[in-house]
């Protein structure tokens, strides 16, 4: 048996470094072509293109209106559009700007950038995430998804609770919405200094 466990662990190390290599592969982007009208910005570690960004001139009242120190991000937040969004209270972290609580800006069915409300995870330690046309925020014992919903011009926002019970519906939802957040990007802001 004491032969065995160097060899597992061995065995586990060379896998998990042919895992990283394998997975840093398929996230080059480099080969793609951009066109002029595609609009690039790079949240976190990912490149993410988005044709609704050309139109982000929009938010340019709101952005310049904002004070020192303060900071904005756009996120994919419905299927039409994305949004804007403000914190008051940026996090610098590991380099980067990333935020726990965003008041959120989006178009509303008319085409006016309206106020839709405000995302707030309870912790630093679960910054704002973007992932399937949502941004994702919680604490360590619920999760929310808010997404907008521009035919009705108001943010939707979805949450579940933690009961520790794996068993209950409940606790699944959380789980779910939980491993959405794993899946998804951190939102990287830009501060005004």
């Amino acid at each position: 048996m004491k032969k065995k466990i160097p060899f597992l662990v061995a065995f586990v190390m060379v896998l998990s470094i042919a895992m990283t290599f394998f997975l840093m592969g398929k996230c080059d982007l480099s080969s793609k072509e951009y066109t002029d009208e595609d609009a690039i910005r790079t949240t976190a570690d990912t490149t993410v293109i988005s044709p609704y960004e050309k139109a982000m001139d929009d938010y340019n009242d709101i952005i310049a209106s904002l004070s020192k120190g303060s900071a904005y991000a756009f996120a994919d937040m419905a299927e039409d559009q994305d949004a804007l969004l403000v914190a008051e209270n940026p996090i610098e972290f590991d380099g980067k700007v990333e935020a726990a609580k965003a008041t959120v800006y989006a178009k509303d069915k008319d085409g006016n950038v309206k106020k839709m409300g405000t995302v707030e995870s309870t912790t630093t330690s679960l910054p704002l995430v973007a992932y399937d046309h949502a941004v994702y925020f919680g604490s360590h014992h619920s999760m929310s998804k808010a997404s907008i919903d521009t035919e009705h011009s108001k943010m939707d926002i979805e949450t579940a609770k933690s009961n520790g019970d794996e068993t209950d519906t409940t606790n699944k939802a959380y789980n779910l919405l939980f491993d959405d957040y794993g899946e998804g990007t951190v939102i990287e802001f830009t501060i005004l200094k």
